[in-house]
């Protein structure tokens, strides 16, 4: 019986971490040198994320290895590094504050909101992920809907300890629409 071994290409090029580019597949496996071992970490076609490049960082690995061989092209992808922009939702402390804060909200129709009506609750938008003020309403301090108010960009929503105050609104129109 003959035994058939195959033969491993070892990875014979290192690549500093930051050379990745988040939000792409990986053209090629890649491999880390731990104690003199060499070990496959990721598969070509992987997707880097910043997750990922975060796991990295916090192994403490600054350095990967490749096999150039498989890379048919690597100088169109490693030298991208400098002129790539990843996206802000990318970004993990933007999407832990949007987490956080998602629980507070309570998402409306624009189109609900009647221009020249009166409304007793606040309205934000949510845009790219970050909550900002539209305009301030309490009980005792109402504030007119205008144009204004309408045509802010993103998503229209109210703090989720107003939605009775919503509600109490949407059933004026209602009555005022059947009158």
């Amino acid at each position: 019986m003959v035994t058939k071994y195959r033969e491993i290409d070892e990875p014979d090029t290192p690549v500093q971490v930051d050379k990745l580019i988040v939000g792409m597949r990986l053209p090629f496996d890649v491999f880390i040198k731990d104690k003199g071992l060499t070990k496959q970490l990721f598969s070509k076609g992987m997707l880097y994320t910043n997750i990922t490049r975060d796991l990295l960082k916090k192994r403490g690995i600054s350095e990967i290895y490749i096999k150039m061989k498989e890379v048919p092209l690597p100088e169109r992808y490693l030298p991208q590094t400098k002129t790539h922009k990843t996206s802000f939702y990318d970004d993990p402390a933007v999407f832990k504050e949007y987490s956080y804060h998602k629980e507070q909200y309570y998402q409306i129709d624009r189109n609900i909101l009647v221009p020249g009506t009166m409304i007793n609750f606040s309205l934000f938008t949510l845009d790219k992920l970050v909550f900002s003020p539209v305009v301030e309403a309490a009980e005792k301090s109402p504030v007119k809907i205008d144009e204004n108010i309408l045509n802010a960009s993103g998503d229209i929503v109210i703090k989720k300890s107003d939605v009775q105050l919503y509600n109490a609104y949407l059933d004026s129109l209602l009555k005022d629409s059947t009158s």
